[in-house]
């Protein structure tokens, strides 16, 4: 591994990612739980928000897409043994609560599955003049004062190792909108 992240600062141009908005805003909300497999539970102090999970046969251009750039940093910067994208989930952390997703893991150790997350991905779909705060975060990991600010480019797309752990910090104006991706390959040795 090269790299605790390797981001993409203009990935996507703005018709792109609102052709993705758009997609993701036609899903069914629902709130956004923490937990693993079926011990799934809302805890609002840890968690704020609204997710969907996109179907990957309907939305298959969207995860073709998301792949093709986990295949790119997985070459440039991580090396795992990747094999698939997991799934694709929209979010929107939103002021009206305080929205906000705080200090966690995606990867899921010790489950019953062959498979591991191995590369999370987090595509920005606001632009950062729409909301204040919901700002994301790596823990151990000093982002330049102007990285920070790219990374909040709408169509930026942050790629992290998911054994890293990681938050969104509480929306305090507006609404941040997300589309987050899990790849994943045979279980880390």
């Amino acid at each position: 591994m090269k790299s605790h992240s390797w981001n993409y600062y203009n990935a996507l141009d703005e018709n792109a990612v609102d052709v993705i908005k758009e997609a993701c805003l036609q899903q069914d909300l629902l709130e956004g739980l923490v937990g693993m497999d079926n011990d799934l539970v809302s805890d609002k102090k840890i968690r704020r928000s609204k997710i969907a999970m996109l179907d990957k046969q309907k939305h298959s251009q969207i995860f073709n897409l998301i792949y093709s750039y986990a295949l790119d940093c997985n070459k440039n910067a991580y090396g795992f043994n990747v094999n698939q994208i997991e799934n694709c989930q929209f979010s929107i952390y939103d002021s009206d609560n305080k929205g906000k997703y705080d200090w966690h893991y995606d990867t899921q150790w010790g489950n019953i599955t062959m498979a591991d997350r191995k590369i999370s991905m987090v595509l920005q779909l606001s632009n950062r003049e729409e909301y204040k705060g919901g700002e994301f975060e790596i823990e151990n990991v000093n982002y330049s004062p102007e990285d920070k600010v790219r990374l909040k480019n709408k169509g930026a797309i942050i790629t992290f190792p998911s054994f890293l752990r990681h938050r969104v910090t509480p929306v305090t104006e507006g609404r941040r909108m997300s589309l987050i991706a899990w790849v994943e390959g045979p279980q880390f040795r």
